[in-house]
């Protein structure tokens, strides 16, 4: 997900400022886009799998968890990332070309990746890895030595029987 909104946006980008002013994409605008969009992904994802956890944990099915989830914190998530790409988009304010291409350019991909990335492809990838019977919420007895349950615990049943 990472990976798409950022190439989206900086196409995107580029076809704004490039086609639109005739002015090229300065060369560490990937860069910011990339981390600002690693650390957006990462952070809502690993916000996305502890809800998932805890779902999973209440007693509830994959699937019924994946559904709990979205309905809890698609919210929170659609909305700290508007507020984010909201806070990006003030570069533009200033008028400065370089300033204006940043703001764009992770705003756009901010906006990719909570629309198309978190409420939408992750927990599809959830439900189609259900399919081949791997499980992301499986509880452990000993994960650490002062954890109760491991999050990132990833098995393979083997019962292929069971649905």
């Amino acid at each position: 997900t990472i990976l798409s909104s950022v190439s989206l946006s900086l196409a995107i980008t580029s076809l704004i400022f490039f086609t639109g002013s005739n002015l090229p994409i300065v060369a560490y605008v990937p860069l910011f886009v990339v981390t600002t969009v690693m650390g957006v992904g990462v952070d809502y994802g690993v916000f996305f799998v502890n809800r998932l956890q805890e779902e999973s944990l209440s007693g509830k099915d994959d699937h019924d968890a994946i559904v709990s989830v979205i309905d809890k914190v698609w919210v929170t998530i659609f909305g700290l990332g508007v507020v984010l790409a909201a806070v990006f988009g003030c570069l533009l304010v200033g008028g400065i070309g370089i300033f204006d291409e940043i703001a764009v350019a992770i705003a756009l991909a901010i906006v990719i990746a909570i629309t198309i990335g978190m409420l939408f492809f992750v927990p599809g990838a959830f439900i189609y890895l259900k399919n081949f019977k791997i499980s992301f919420c499986i509880p452990i007895r000993k994960c650490l030595f002062f954890a109760k349950y491991c999050v990132w615990d990833i098995r393979i049943n083997t019962e292929f029987d069971k649905d």
